[in-house]
């Protein structure tokens, strides 16, 4: 999911966050593989989103990968250390 380098930062961050809204849609559904997809195509563009950090960690824990699951909400506190959804 590359956005061509000419793009508007507004335009780009409004299709992150529609790419991030599809992947929690997804994930709430249970279409993990979807969701997964959808969060890694949202860290491809904007490395330091802690949701998607955070849910794909969720994801992870879900599948039963307790490891890759930690290192994903340490990721996710790293860049948004107030987010207490990640302190829970």
């Amino acid at each position: 999911m590359g956005f061509p380098h000419w793009l508007p930062v507004e335009a780009v961050s409004r299709a992150v966050e529609a790419e991030f809204g599809r992947g929690c849609a997804a994930h709430q559904q249970g279409r993990l593989g979807e969701a997964e997809t959808a969060y890694r195509r949202v860290l491809a563009q904007l490395p330091g989103h802690a949701g998607a950090l955070r849910n794909l960690g969720v994801l992870a824990r879900q599948i039963g990968h307790a490891g890759p699951a930690l290192e994903l909400f340490d990721a996710a506190l790293g860049w948004s250390p107030v987010d207490a959804a990640l302190h829970g």
